[in-house]
């Protein structure tokens, strides 16, 4: 019984494998690039993109060459970049009121012959080209952080017929970077030593929430990062 059971399952897989066609992207060392995988008679195409260092890049679902169903991508430590929504092709309002902010901060660097600290925020269900953030200066306004251009790379690739492709991957960790800790209001008593940092975002009906997160003690690595509250 357990033989006969075992060659259904297989039947079964090979099957499956044979209704989807799969078109893959190769780096020069033979690691994967990119994946498309698309039943056969139809226009759905499941696809994955990959960093060199073999990290997911991006996943997602096109009908008919348009986006369709969420969409993901992450940075190249394997860290969620954002993920969105679709329907033919066109971005959606978030799913949730009060989807959950990241925010990590990297080590300080050097921009421009300046010192900065880069940071990073990811908005759970909601396209950055939904959502505005801003940092509060000194006089009590709220100024736009300076952010990093795309960091990209090349590389030669090949595809499953031996096509020779050039592959430009955007590699950029981080979104923001601030230049001025002098220019930001610090607050005091409970939060000392913290600033405040406020993210602007559309709702499930599409009218603008703000939410406030506090970070705390800027000088350690590990900043502590408390959401404040949503308006």
């Amino acid at each position: 019984m357990k033989k006969f059971y075992y060659v259904i399952l297989i039947a079964l897989y090979m099957t499956s494998c044979s209704n989807y066609e799969l078109k893959e992207i190769k780096y020069d060392d033979g690691t994967i690039c990119s994946i498309n995988k698309q039943k056969k008679g139809c226009d759905t195409v499941f696809f994955k993109e990959y960093y060199r260092n073999g990290v997911l890049r991006s996943q997602g679902t096109c009908v008919d060459s348009l986006l369709e169903g969420l969409y993901t991508e992450y940075y190249p430590d394997g860290k969620l970049k954002y993920n969105s929504y679709y329907v033919n092709g066109k971005l959606q309002l978030p799913k949730t009121e009060n989807p959950y902010i990241d925010v990590s901060f990297g080590k300080m660097e050097s921009h421009f012959n300046k010192k900065c600290i880069p940071f990073r925020i990811s908005v759970d269900g909601v396209d950055p080209v939904m959502y505005k953030v801003y940092l509060e200066d000194t006089l009590t306004n709220l100024i736009t952080p300076k952010t990093y251009g795309e960091r990209i790379k090349t590389y030669d690739c090949t595809n499953e017929n031996g096509d020779l492709l050039k592959i430009y991957m955007d590699e950029s960790m981080y979104n923001y970077y601030i230049e001025d800790f002098d220019a930001l209001v610090f607050h005091e008593g409970s939060l000392d030593n913290s600033f405040a940092i406020y993210v602007y975002y559309p709702d499930t009906s599409g009218n603008k929430r703000i939410e406030k997160i506090m970070v705390i003690n800027i000088s350690n690595p590990n900043c502590w990062v408390i959401r404040e509250g949503v308006y």
